[in-house]
C-alpha cells in the first residue's frame, strides 16, 4: 500500500507561483543584502524556492529520494546544510 499522492496536476502550477513571488519580491536582492549569497555551488535562492516548492504542494525530499523523483541539482547535505546555517537564519529582532 502506497501512501504517497499521486495527484501531480496543480503542483507544476504552484511551483509556478513561488518562483513568481521570489521574483516579483526580489528575495534574490534581499539574500545577497543579508550576505545570503555564494560565489560558487548551488545558490541559496534555488534552495528557498525548493523548500517553499515543496511546503505548498505537500511533498518531502525524503520522499522525493524513496521514489526517484528528486531530480535536483544539489545533494541532500547541500540542503540540510542551507537549512541549518545560522548565518542564514532570519530571526524577529528582540
Amino acid at each position: 500500500m502506497s501512501s504517497i499522492p499521486q495527484n501531480y496536476s496543480d503542483e507544476k502550477a504552484l511551483v509556478d507561483c513561488v518562483q513568481r513571488f521570489l521574483s516579483k519580491h526580489h528575495v534574490g536582492k534581499l539574500l545577497a543584502r543579508c550576505n545570503g549569497l555564494k560565489e560558487k555551488g548551488v545558490s541559496p535562492i534555488s534552495l528557498l524556492r525548493y523548500k517553499l516548492s515543496n511546503i505548498f504542494v505537500g511533498r518531502s525530499m525524503y520522499m522525493q529520494q524513496r521514489t526517484g523523483s528528486f531530480k535536483e541539482g544539489f545533494s541532500k547535505n547541500t540542503f540540510y546544510r542551507f537549512l541549518n546555517s545560522s548565518k542564514r537564519q532570519i530571526r524577529r529582532p528582540t
